[in-house]
């Protein structure tokens, strides 16, 4: 399937391998970090694809997962701002600690329970 191809958000889920999503967007498997970094980026895109990339990144190199990571807990969507705490969590590196001890006050519940249970070491 080529990027531009129609795939279901729904086949997605967290069990979905990285050369999988790589395959459904076309990319080679080196590309793979940007794909998954260009999918959680696209507002555009389905919430449960960026949940899912955000997720995904988890199992990248920090040097270039957390960027993109840093820049999701700002996003307009909470769901993908808990998955992106989570996965800084998961990563643990600690400048992203300031970022989310932040987000213990965010407007939305979902968002304040994982910044704490982010910073007190549960998941």
């Amino acid at each position: 399937m080529r990027a531009s191809a129609r795939f279901d958000p729904a086949s997605f889920n967290e069990t979905t391998t990285k050369v999988e999503f790589a395959a459904a967007v076309g990319a080679a498997a080196g590309d793979v970090v940007a794909e998954v970094v260009e999918a959680l980026k696209k507002p555009g895109l389905a919430v449960e694809i960026r949940v899912w990339a955000a997720k995904q990144l988890a199992v990248f190199d920090p040097e270039v997962a957390v960027p993109p990571l840093k820049a999701a807990l700002n996003d307009d969507q909470p769901e993908i701002i808990v998955a992106a705490i989570g996965s800084l969590s998961q990563l643990g590196d600690p400048t992203t600690i300031p970022s989310i001890q932040a987000l213990q006050n965010h407007p939305n519940p979902a968002v304040q329970s994982a910044a704490k249970a982010a910073l007190t070491g549960q998941r």
